[in-house]
């Protein structure tokens, strides 16, 4: 006995000893190490640059890894290493951890290992990248960043292959969580505090479907990213700092850095417009299974005679720019929270829709944990969804682009328009691809947008009809500042008109009298059905002066969705460069002077437009939706690109000092076209008016 009583009081020392907390464990810091994939062989490729230096900032320390895989296009050399880039890191695949510099010129962080020239729209390309990065900087905390295009559930990436691939592939949102789960399973990573899109528009319901099971906390935006993505520098300071943070702190500061990057004084593009979200996908069971339901209610409800829910869909903010074809139509992707607040709100919806819809709305703004929403979309709750206005997206019939010669005779005019694949074909594989999302299949959504498309296809054959002044009153008529056109507009058939589009049709740049041109918008008039209202315009539209002001040019765009900005389309040609590449060129007008605020890239590739860097000494050739008539059908109608042969070179101060007016168009004969739109999207007859425009003093 006197042997024993030792060893029990060993024993009960020994138990102490391991209940105790263990200096080195528990107090031990976290490690963290940050995962970013930085897909950028492509036009997005100096922009890479940009942020590998903002990450050289802070860089990485003991216990805080910022590990990049970056892939450029080296067809940009010159502009790579112009903008900071070792000439001989800008062919094939970098690894880089990365260090900290207080270079602001240059990437100084030493490469840790370089692979040949990679594919990284292959998700083993992104499977073997995060096996490598676990193994190599093991951590407690892990994060992954997706660096690039984005196009919400149709995809992400876009590599170039250096410059020679022109249509390059991308990743989907399934392949992209089976390559991180895969990766998970082999480096044996338990989970991810956060996963992140430093991208355009994958901020979707769609899109968290796929990773909600993988990690708790996601960061995206549901709009176009208008500026300079994430503020790499200021966001990893914070959490260099306060590694121990949680993580949804952590993202909320994210956002607030973003913010601090976005909502500058000369970017009013961002402030205007911008979202960009952190969702806590602890949440997103919940409510995937009310958003379910409301999907349900959705298709049960939406017969052919009610037209309140594609009413108040139309009625709510849309993300993303439609291109240069589909002019002044709705865009694709929706705000579900605001939709699902004006389902609550109206008293002409079905009770149990009111219901379901307060219902999702709570969960949205639950799921939604951080927000910077832009200055027209205050009532937007920061989440998308895929809703075309008919349903399924109908695609137009995309022709030769036809552009004017820089002698002014057109290329190709009166050529054979080419035909693509037939659009109910072409949509109806796209809703097919749709439908094998993992979303789609855990809820009936794909259900409610079929039901939409059936009744589009009904409504098609009944679309809106107007009428306008009589033949003899609407001869002579004239437009100035003094004394402004007015045209009042019945409409007599459509219950679901819900707007009047008004624009200046020119025949300026042609020799051929049936092509007409659209020289930019005039108005978007809203309309509640049948019913009287009033077109107007004084003569004024968005041009820019070349030539020392001897000139103008038609900007030859349309307003975008409750923004105030002014959206038109151009050729780029970087400086000494004959090949154009297809942009965006946003405008914001004060009074009657404007100011281009940002430059989109808009190229076929491009799952998405984005911001995209312009030079003093770059030139702009404007581009025109056209069309060569047959009547006043629309479905006779021929659509094409017309492309101005003036140029307008880049100032030395940059695109923001390209003189921009609103002003009365040079004297001249012009054509007012006016037409009606139902919540489909369908077309009404169309009103042309000959309008005079004399000189004003």
């Amino acid at each position: 006995m006197g042997r024993r009583f030792p060893l029990i009081i060993l024993l009960v020392l020994v138990l102490q000893w391991l209940a105790a907390p263990q200096a080195g464990a528990a107090d031990r810091p976290p490690v963290w190490t940050i995962m970013i994939y930085g897909n950028g062989d492509n036009n997005l490729a100096p922009s890479l640059v940009a942020d590998i230096k903002k990450m050289e900032t802070t860089g990485s320390a003991a216990g805080f890894n910022m590990v990049v895989q970056a892939d450029f296009d080296a067809s940009q050399l010159e502009d790579l290493v112009e903008d900071g880039l070792p000439k001989e890191l800008a062919p094939a695949t970098t690894r880089f951890l990365v260090k900290a510099s207080t270079n602001p010129e240059k990437v100084t962080s030493a490469p840790v290992q370089r692979l040949p020239e990679l594919n990284h729209d292959d998700p083993k390309v992104l499977s073997d990248f995060i096996v490598w990065a676990a193994r190599k900087y093991p951590a407690n905390r892990y994060a992954l960043i997706l660096w690039d295009h984005g196009g919400q559930w149709e995809g992400y990436g876009g590599d170039t292959q250096d410059g020679t691939l022109d249509d390059p592939g991308s990743l989907s949102t399934a392949q992209i969580a089976g390559a991180i789960q895969a990766a998970m399973k082999t480096a044996s990573i338990p989970k991810w505090e956060f996963i992140a899109f430093d991208t355009c528009l994958m901020g979707g319901a769609e899109v968290l479907g796929d990773f909600a099971s993988i990690t708790g906390v996601f960061i995206a935006c549901p709009e176009i990213d208008f500026g300079d993505g994430w503020n790499y520098g200021a966001s990893f300071a914070w959490l260099k700092s306060h590694p121990a943070a949680g993580t949804l702190d952590f993202a909320r500061q994210e956002a607030e850095c973003w913010k601090t990057l976005h909502f500058k004084d000369d970017n009013p593009a961002d402030q205007i417009l911008a979202a960009h979200s952190v969702f806590d996908l602890r949440k997103y069971p919940t409510f995937e299974r009310v958003f379910a339901e409301f999907a349900s209610t959705l298709a049960r409800l939406a017969t052919p005679k009610n037209l309140d829910i594609p009413i108040l869909r139309r009625k709510s903010h849309e993300y993303s720019i439609p291109c240069v074809m589909d002019l002044g139509n709705p865009t694709e992707y929706v705000d579900l929270g605001e939709f699902a607040g004006k389902l609550a709100q109206s008293p002409k919806i079905d009770a149990s829709l009111r219901d379901v819809s307060r219902r999702l709305l709570v969960s949205v703004d639950d799921l939604v944990a951080a927000k910077v929403i832009g200055s027209c979309r205050k009532d937007c709750r920061g989440l998308s969804v895929w809703y075309p206005v008919n349903g399924w997206g109908e695609l137009h019939e995309a022709d030769e682009e036809e552009e004017s010669g820089e002698d002014g005779e057109e290329d190709n005019a009166g050529s054979p328009a080419r035909k693509d694949p037939s659009p109910d074909a072409e949509a109806r594989e796209k809703f097919q691809h749709y439908q094998q999302i993992s979303m789609a299949r855990r809820t009936p959504w794909g259900q409610f947008l079929t039901r939409i498309h059936e009744n589009f296809l009904l409504d098609k054959n009944e679309p809106p009809e107007i009428e306008g002044l009589p033949s003899q009153t609407a001869e002579n008529l004239s437009a100035s500042v003094r004394a402004p056109l007015r045209i009042p507009v019945r409409i007599g058939k459509g219950n679901g008109a819900i707007g009047i589009t008004s624009m200046v049709i020119g025949n300026h740049m042609t020799k051929n009298p049936r092509i007409h041109v659209f020289l930019g918008e005039i108005s978007e008039t809203e309309a509640g059905g049948p019913g009287q209202y009033e077109v107007r315009w004084d003569s004024r539209l968005p041009v820019v002066a070349v030539n020392n002001g001897t000139k103008t040019i038609f900007m030859g765009g349309a307003y975008l969705q409750g923004s105030g900005l002014f959206v038109s389309y151009a050729k780029h040609f970087p400086k000494n460069s004959k090949r154009g590449d297809d942009v965006i060129l946003i405008t914001q007008f004060e009074g009657e002077k404007g100011r281009i605020v940002d430059v989109l890239d808009a190229g076929d590739g491009n799952s998405a437009p984005s911001s995209m860097e312009v030079d003093p000494g770059d030139s702009f050739r404007l581009v025109y939706q056209a069309q060569r008539r047959k009547g006043n059908n629309p479905g006779k109608w021929t659509d094409f690109q017309l492309t101005a042969k003036e140029r307008i070179v880049v100032p030395p101060k940059g695109v923001k000092d390209i003189p921009v007016l609103f002003q009365p168009a040079p004297p001249g004969s012009y054509c007012v076209d006016i037409m009606a739109t139902d919540v489909y999207n369908n077309g009404s007859n169309v009103l042309e008016y000959p309008v005079l425009v004399g000189s004003q003093p």
